[in-house]
């Protein structure tokens, strides 16, 4: 969809991965391409949810 820029992936205490995070894009234009791209596709056989938030 395009380079980044960051990405974070939340975790819970124990430091494991949470079911969600964040990734910032270096072209705004990406951000509408990603989400047409990869919202509802599944990955390790769960559907993904692409939004965005500013």
């Amino acid at each position: 969809a395009g380079p980044l820029t960051k990405v974070t992936i939340c975790k819970d205490r124990e430091g494991k991965p949470k079911s969600f995070g964040f990734v910032c894009f270096k072209h705004p234009e990406s951000v509408s391409y990603a989400i047409a791209l990869l919202n509802g596709i599944r990955l390790y056989g769960r559907p993904i949810n692409v939004q965005y938030r500013f």
